[in-house]
């Protein structure tokens, strides 16, 4: 697996001028957005920047050169899922040091109420996006992957804008059910709501990272 992340680090290192750009954005975008919103842009973009190497296993045959190599469809697809979250840890911390220095030189104080609580929950929420994303990656290849992803896009538009209709003709005290009981642990205990969100994310990247081992497993090259 060794052999694979340095392949894909080598091959996100010759896109420098690329990540130069993101960088100068992520800066100026720093001077005028709060920094929750830079730590999770940095980290969008690192992500989609690793998951870019996949086009590069796919192009010219590239996946039948592979695994006549010593390497099984498992190790492949847990390198992926290794660079991709890797890429998206550096994005983050370096979302925190753009957030600290333009806080800094801005006068702004920075929140730490909530804050690592948020960097946490965008960490994970990012990645199980990435893990989703990867997997209907391989599964479809470049072109219909983004056919069905923007379709996944459109189904969770629609779910929020069905929550957002929802909480404007319901007012909190008239929420029941499942919505009321969140509300209600948020409330009374913010820390153990986000551990049952980091624990279902947990488990959804897992079971991504296993259908997509699978899905691999049956693929012909």
């Amino acid at each position: 697996m060794k052999g694979l992340l340095v392949k894909d680090m080598r091959l996100t290192l010759q896109r420098k001028q690329t990540l130069l750009i993101f960088l100068v954005v992520s800066v100026a975008l720093g001077f005028s957005f709060d920094g929750s919103f830079i730590v999770t842009y940095v980290s969008m973009l690192m992500m989609i920047t690793a998951m870019g190497t996949i086009s590069y296993d796919e192009f010219d045959n590239g996946y039948p050169f592979l695994f006549s190599l010593p390497i099984d469809c498992k190790t492949y697809v847990t390198e992926k899922y290794a660079f991709c979250f890797g890429m998206e840890l550096a994005g983050t911390v370096v979302g925190l040091i753009i957030m600290f220095i333009t806080s800094f030189l801005t006068g702004k104080p920075v929140e730490m109420d909530g804050m690592i609580s948020g960097v946490i929950g965008s960490f994970l929420g990012m990645s199980m996006v990435c893990a989703v994303l990867v997997y209907f990656q391989l599964k479809f290849g470049i072109e219909k992957s983004r056919m069905v992803i923007f379709g996944g896009y459109g189904v969770i538009a629609v779910i929020l804008l069905m929550f957002k209709n929802y909480f404007n003709s319901h007012s909190i005290s008239e929420a029941t059910g499942l919505v009321r009981a969140v509300i209600d642990l948020a409330v009374r205990n913010p820390a153990l709501l986000l551990v049952i969100i980091t624990a279902v994310l947990l488990a959804i990247i897992y079971v991504m990272y296993v259908l997509t081992v699978r899905m691999m497993e049956k693929k012909e090259f």
